[in-house]
Order: structure tokens, then sequence, then C-alpha cells
């Protein structure tokens, strides 16, 4: 009975130009212990992790490549064989597949071995927002605001590098990942009072897929105070113990609080 065992390492993620049109070499031990020759080798990719053969597993290969033999029918030098494999990667989904090497002798086949891989094609998307200090919707009222940047991984890959950018005081810095996510410190400098903020990152996950185009969030840096809007119902002399007021602020951001202080006469300070 011929058996086989992978001894090349396969890639962990394969996107469309891994195995297409190049192909990847497939290193395998072949012994043989009846010592009679080995027919035929043959390497498919399949999405179960049963390496027994079976005339029913389907084969996901493109049209070009659906035939499962790698090797033609002939008897090979043992122990060492190396076959290279091509498949196009674009035909099937993403998810997690295998790659199985079967040798086969008359009507001898062996179990086989097969190495798993992870086919992912999606490029990642993301989030940015601010988390330090606390913003008012898209506003803050510091010069150096801390951004998270938050990937999400839509193939598998989880995501390892990316750039940001924000108007012209930041390009393309380097950006590092850890469970998809990674925090960003905007330089003293990099912004100004007023200043409406547009930042652009961009994203790459372990399979070598980048976003598509950059994904974007803007800003306002807010450090003035509210103004006062109008104070009406003002009289100098009343008889009503409990006078309605009326007065209001703005502010670009919102006014959080408004608090009015009275002094009655002979007061030296307001309450």
């Amino acid at each position: 009975t011929p058996s086989v065992s992978i001894t090349s390492t396969l890639p962990s993620f394969v996107t469309a130009s891994s195995f297409s049109p190049a192909g990847i070499a497939i290193a395998f031990t072949l012994a043989n212990t009846s010592g009679s020759p080995t027919d035929v080798i043959m390497v498919d990719v399949v999405a179960s992790s049963d390496t027994n053969y079976d005339d029913s597993d389907s084969s996901l290969a493109s049209a070009a490549d659906a035939s499962t033999f790698c090797l033609g029918a002939t008897d090979f030098t043992l122990p060492i064989t190396t076959c290279v494999f091509t498949w196009n990667s674009t035909t099937i989904s993403d998810g997690t597949k295998y790659v199985i090497v079967h040798a086969v002798n008359g009507s001898d086949y062996t179990s086989g071995a097969s190495n798993a891989f992870m086919v992912d094609q999606t490029a990642p998307t993301g989030t940015i927002a601010i988390t330090s200090p606390t913003p008012a919707g898209n506003f803050t009222n510091s010069l150096t605001p801390t951004l998270t940047i938050t990937g999400t991984p839509n193939g598998g890959s989880d995501i390892v590098s990316g750039t940001i950018s924000i108007d012209s005081s930041v390009t393309n810095f380097p950006l590092t990942f850890s469970s998809n996510t990674t925090t960003y410190s905007v330089p003293s400098g990099a912004l100004s009072a007023g200043q409406t903020a547009s930042v652009s990152i961009s994203l790459t996950d372990g399979a070598g897929n980048a976003t598509s185009s950059p994904i974007t969030y803007s800003f306002i840096v807010d450090q003035a105070a509210p103004t006062l809007g109008s104070f009406s119902n003002i009289v100098t002399y009343t008889n009503d113990k409990t006078p309605s007021l009326s007065f209001s602020a703005n502010d670009a951001s919102g006014v959080g609080g408004m608090k009015l202080l009275l002094k009655c006469s002979g007061d030296s300070s307001y309450s």
C-alpha cells in the first residue's frame, strides 16, 4: 500500500494570485511498502478534511484544472516527489479548504494527506472614532485627540496593517493592529482650533487584501466658549416673587448647560 505525507508549507491564507497562474509547489514524501511502483499521484483541492480517496469528493479546482491527476500515469522515483499544482482560487468562495495528495498503486489507494489553508479574497472594512477625550458628536475640544480604528475582516484573515492621513498634516502614517483594533494619537501641531479635520485610512488583512477605497471620517475642533444669545423679560422692579426669565446661548458643538446667577441688593456676590 502506498503512503504519502505532505512536506511543503502552504500559505495560511490564499488570494486570487496565490495559486494562479504560476501555481504552487506541493512537496510530499512518497513511500511504497509493497515494493511495487506507484502508478499515479493525485492532487486536488476540496472543502472537506477527509483524506480517504472517494470518487464522490467534489473537486474545487477550476474547469481548466478539472483533472485531479497532477502528474501523469507513470512510475515515480521514490521516496521524494514534488508536484507543481496550478489552481485558480478565484473560482470558489472564501473559507477553509484542503490540498489533498493521494498515491495510487493500481487499485490500491493511500488514505492520503491533507494540508488546510483559508481562501480570503474579500477586502476588509473599518470605522474611525474619537475615543479620548469623550467627544460631543463629531466635535472635540482637544488638539491631540485619540482615534480608535476598528477593522472588520470580511474574508477570515485579521487586519494586520494600515495607514492614516489627516488633511495635509499627516500623510500615510503606518498603523499596526492587534485583534483588528488600534489607536492613534493625533500629534501636536497637526490640528488647529476651529478646523474641520478629514481623516482617511487604508487597511490590509493577513491575506494581502486591501481596502479598495479609503475609509473616511471628519471631526471639528471646537475650543470656542459658548456665547449668550438672548436674555429677556428683564425689569428693574417687580412685585412678582417668581418672575420668568428667558435666556439662550449658542455654540457650534451644542450647549452643555446654562446657569443663572442672582444677586440681590446688599449682596456682595452672585449665587
